[in-house]
């Protein structure tokens, strides 16, 4: 994904179809982030609230919500309240599901918005958590 943004020689030398695959798969797991947004919100609520594929949903959740933690807390200096909070970090899998949609339409997005989904990206390769601790992690026990 970081090669599709910086359009690295790598990059250049995918098929087409290779690349879109990549993009629709970005994509997808913007779409996993704001499901279980939804999921947890709902849950607080006391309402019902079903996610399909529901571990690898919530392994991805977790990943990107740190990922976007770490790249926040550098640039996010004012005191949120849990309501302004929950809206920003939606809007925020929603702005990065726009500018990965323009990228994957073949519309031009500015080097900022590039520069958002590989601060993204690089803040997941950040993430050293096993895939044993993913799954302690999710039921609870870490």
């Amino acid at each position: 994904m970081y090669d599709i943004l910086v359009g690295s020689p790598y990059s250049k030398q995918l098929p087409p179809a290779h690349r879109d695959e990549y993009l629709t798969g970005a994509i997808d797991v913007m779409d996993k982030c704001i499901n279980c947004f939804n999921y947890f919100r709902a849950i607080e609520k006391g309402q019902s609230y079903t996610l399909s594929d529901p571990i690898n949903s919530l392994r991805i959740y977790r990943r990107v919500l740190k990922s976007l933690h770490n790249v926040l807390k550098e640039k996010v200096y004012e005191p949120m309240s849990a309501q302004e909070a929950e809206k920003f970090v939606l809007d925020k899998f929603n702005r990065y599901k726009e500018i990965l949609t323009y990228i994957k339409d073949g519309k031009e997005v500015s080097t900022e918005e590039k520069q958002e989904i590989i601060d993204l990206v690089q803040g997941m390769r950040e993430d050293t958590l096993s895939e044993t601790e993913d799954m302690l992690l999710l039921a609870g026990y870490i």
